[in-house]
């Protein structure tokens, strides 16, 4: 049998705006036809009539060997490359964004047939991201840059608009900047963001350092998790770019911790550089439902007075309804409040000149910490980060790569959106792993599609 099939198609995951196109020159591939039962070759077959569907007439085949019949979709040729043909397509449409009716368009296939497909790759790569990043690690080729010891995790997140209400997209990323979990939530208080770090923290055996924003929920959730780790937050409110290094120390047999912190700006820890750092020490408490024994408070019974007790009639005020008709006080940066030291790096790196300066420390106080503490945090930080420290951390950049690719425009539900953007990390991060499982997962694909598919198997086409 030879199917022809013109090559005013797309070929590989390329945009239709750079396809390639031949108006008058035809392919001809020649497609072996072999009985899927009992392995018959061409000589054996013939055809069996054909049966009319939604999308035009299919042929039937009949094996002379066996006496049974068969529809070219299940050829083995055929099913050999539905894989194949359904990685092309998550790649088109996850990752490139390749609108679904300019492909049915294209291929002249019907819509809701690439649509549900389309969907079924997308619940199914949401639904097995964990299992494409396990075999991303076993295909891909070990990495021999050297990185620091330090377990490391960037936290960020990002607004996105919904249907409904508003949603918070929430990721965390390891050393190397690839997604440890992403995942979409209807709100991003502490609590919420406690349940990633714990999530980062089970996948990599632990946590000793977290880059983030200010967000006071950040510095909650890592309170919460009761490790000693580094907290060092960026802050873009305010005057220039100042940023928090938080050490957190569990007081053995204590539900308190230890809390050092050091405010400075970020680029204090370049070469040849001086300035003043503020730095304090006090003890902190996690919040209660981070706690290992949480008590639970008996329920106060309310006195009501008779004033309460009266029924209102009259109509609330603009103060008591809507609040005061005055514009609101726009919040200023807080700066930290504590002992001042003096800052001095020299041109090699970690080379550090710490002094206190007199008249804005109090050595007697109990929330002033040691200079050696201080060194200290200033040298990890340095070591760990020496270039994300002075601009952005890797979040950021995965936030912008998100916002970049994915639109949402408040037309999706929350369902919908975790999928995508779960589907769209999994493309995008775990290609290798997404290829290897979408291999192994047999797919139910319409003969009229995979033969309008075929192109997207051709890489290189020679006309005679």
């Amino acid at each position: 049998m030879i199917c022809t099939a013109n090559l005013q198609m797309q070929l590989g995951p390329q945009l239709l705006s750079t396809r390639y196109e031949w108006p008058q020159e035809d392919l001809g591939l020649e497609i072996p036809v072999e009985c899927p039962y009992c392995g018959g070759e061409t000589e054996v077959i013939g055809t069996w009539g054909s049966y009319p569907t939604s999308t035009g007439d299919v042929r039937r085949y009949r094996c002379k060997k066996c006496k049974r019949t068969f529809n070219p979709a299940k050829i083995p040729y055929w099913r050999d490359k539905v894989e194949e043909f359904v990685w092309k397509i998550s790649q088109m449409v996850i990752k490139d964004r390749v609108a679904v009716n300019a492909l049915a368009r294209m291929w002249g296939v019907p819509e809701t047939t690439l649509r549900t497909l389309v969907s079924a790759v997308k619940d199914f790569l949401a639904s097995n991201l964990e299992i494409a990043k396990q075999l991303q690690e076993r295909l891909s080729v070990p990495d021999t840059v050297k990185h620091s010891d330090l377990r490391i995790i960037f936290y960020d997140e990002g607004f996105i608009k919904l249907l409904g209400g508003n949603g918070f997209i929430l990721f965390t990323l390891n050393a190397d900047g690839t997604p440890i979990n992403v995942a979409i939530e209807p709100r991003r208080d502490g609590e919420t963001i406690y349940g990633y770090f714990v999530q980062a923290m089970t996948q990599l055996g632990g946590i000793d350092m977290i880059v983030a924003d200010a967000a006071p929920a950040t510095l909650k959730a890592a309170k919460a998790l009761r490790q000693p780790l580094i907290l060092v937050q960026h802050i873009h409110s305010g005057r220039g770019k100042r940023a928090r290094i938080i050490k957190l120390e569990p007081i053995p047999n204590r539900r308190g911790i230890w809390e050092t912190t050091v405010e400075l700006h970020t680029g204090s820890l370049l070469p040849n550089a001086e300035s003043k750092i503020i730095a304090k020490r006090i003890r902190v408490y996690p919040a209660k439902w981070a706690s290992p024994t949480p008590r639970k408070k008996r329920p106060m019974k309310k006195k009501y007075s008779e004033q309460e007790t009266l029924k209102r009639t009259g109509v609330l005020t603009s103060v008591e309804g809507a609040g005061s008709l005055g514009k609101k006080q726009k919040r200023k940066p807080s700066f930290l409040k504590g002992h001042a030291v003096f800052l001095r790096t020299g041109a090699n790196p970690y080379e550090y000149e710490l002094n206190f300066i007199p008249g804005e420390v109090d050595l007697t106080a109990a929330d002033c910490p040691s200079l050696t503490e201080i060194q200290t945090m200033l040298g990890i930080v340095h070591q760990t980060l020496p270039k994300q420290f002075i601009s952005s951390n890797r979040a950021e950049v995965f936030n912008a790569l998100h916002d970049r690719y994915n639109v949402y425009w408040g037309r999706k539900t929350l369902h919908h959106a975790n999928r995508d953007v779960r589907a769209w990390t999994a493309v995008t991060f775990f290609p290798e792993g997404c290829h290897a499982l979408l291999r192994r997962q047999k797919w139910h694909v319409p003969y009229r599609l995979l033969v309008h598919l075929l192109p997207l198997m051709i890489s290189k086409v020679k006309i005679s």
